[in-house]
């Protein structure tokens, strides 16, 4: 994926634009640009860069039980900053109890389905991220 800094961009760079971009300021990685006719290889793209991010997280968090910890990962920051376009994918995890997502969840869609009363019981959580999700219309 090409790489530009946010400074660099302009309307006219996004309009003549063909493939995904990764957008940085600062040296840190704030977003992703993706053209209409880049979305079919930008989605592949998306895929492989979440999911390369997610075994990296695991690898990097083998014994830790700090949610605050595991949360604060570069790599579950860098899933969280990948924004909405993210979010089947997170709910696919979710839905093979694959990690604690529910925190970039949360982050990312500004919205908790979980009551209080169900918080930190894991099954009833998932299960209510998951019908957040197709009520939301997501497909994963």
């Amino acid at each position: 994926m090409k790489q530009t800094n946010l400074h660099e961009l302009n309307e006219q760079v996004l309009l003549e634009e063909t493939e995904p971009l990764a957008i940085e300021y600062n040296g840190r990685l704030v977003g992703y640009f993706y053209p209409v006719s880049a979305m079919p290889s930008a989605m592949e793209e998306i895929d492989r860069t979440f999911t390369n991010l997610v075994q990296q997280w695991r690898n990097e968090t083998i014994g830790i039980s700090s949610t605050t910890d595991l949360v604060m990962h570069p790599a579950y920051q860098q899933i969280i900053r990948m924004g909405p376009v993210v979010i089947p994918l997170l709910l696919r995890e979710v839905e093979r109890k694959s990690g604690r997502w529910f925190h970039a969840l949360c982050e990312i869609t500004g919205e908790d389905p979980v009551p209080l009363e169900k918080r930190g019981k894991t099954k009833e959580m998932t299960q209510l991220w998951l019908e957040w999700g197709k009520a939301k219309g997501y497909k994963w």
